[in-house]
């Protein structure tokens, strides 16, 4: 974990100090769906975010941060990603998305993209591949045999709880095993024990770097290692619990 996050790091900074803007600039988070609608659909654009540029500027923002604008069922407000190399087209395309970063620059303003490394959409081709036990996907999620079987259902492998308050596990029919989700079931966590998904998220940094922006914002970074011991979580004797989850 630790060689990933400075792998991370190496890629959004060199050792200049000009690249250390990060730590004092005032930063304007934009939530795309909801600032402007630059077509008339209903739904807030990368073109109507090009409109406000100049907004941004009389405000004295100096950098603003996108949330999720990657491909996505939208089932938690684009933090779940079904490709994380397309823009999800209630936003608009790559070309649009060109236009705005060039928009940002040209206003002296820098870029931030919400990054998701911790878990992909159900949707997310890898997983389809990785339920259906398809090489080399297998192992890009968390799989974990059931701990046994309350006669024909399936046991979960421990009491963790997602951060809904279910249990972190669902079973999937089709491989006959649990997948882990620290969020909710169509958000499977990936797997960073595997040097593929590490490489993948590397990548699709590169990509992101690579057409210009200026840095990403890092979502449930907390969450991308698990105990792979699968120890249970501890009761919390609470005697007062009201939640009869609470460990």
């Amino acid at each position: 974990m630790f060689v990933f996050l400075s792998s991370l790091l190496y890629l959004l900074h060199s050792a200049t100090s000009e690249d250390s803007w990060w730590g004092t600039t005032s930063i304007y988070q934009v939530y795309p769906l909801s600032l402007q609608d630059s077509d008339g659909d209903g739904f807030g654009d990368l073109q109507g975010i090009v409109a406000r540029m100049g907004y941004f500027q009389e405000l004295g923002i100096e950098t603003i941060w996108l949330t999720p604008i990657y491909a996505s069922p939208m089932k938690d407000f684009g933090y779940d990603v079904s490709n994380y190399l397309e823009i999800n087209p209630i936003f608009g395309d790559i070309e649009d998305f060109k236009d705005m970063l060039n928009s940002a620059h040209e206003f002296g303003l820098k870029v931030l993209m919400d990054f998701v490394p911790n878990h992909s959409s159900s949707e997310h081709d890898w997983f389809k591949r990785s339920v259906a036990n398809e090489s080399p996907y297998s192992d890009y999620y968390v799989w974990v045999d059931p701990l046994g079987y309350d006669g024909a259902t399936p046991i979960p492998p421990t009491n963790w709880l997602s951060k809904v308050r279910t249990s972190a596990w669902e079973w999937s029919e089709e491989r006959q095993q649990f997948y882990y989700h620290q969020y909710q079931a169509a958000q499977p966590d990936l797997n960073y024990r595997n040097s593929l998904v590490v490489q993948e998220m590397k990548d699709i940094l590169d990509f992101w770097l690579d057409l210009g922006i200026d840095g990403v914002r890092m979502d449930a970074v907390s969450h991308l290692i698990e105990d792979d011991k699968l120890i249970d979580e501890p009761p919390s004797n609470n005697p007062n619990a009201v939640d009869e989850l609470d460990w």
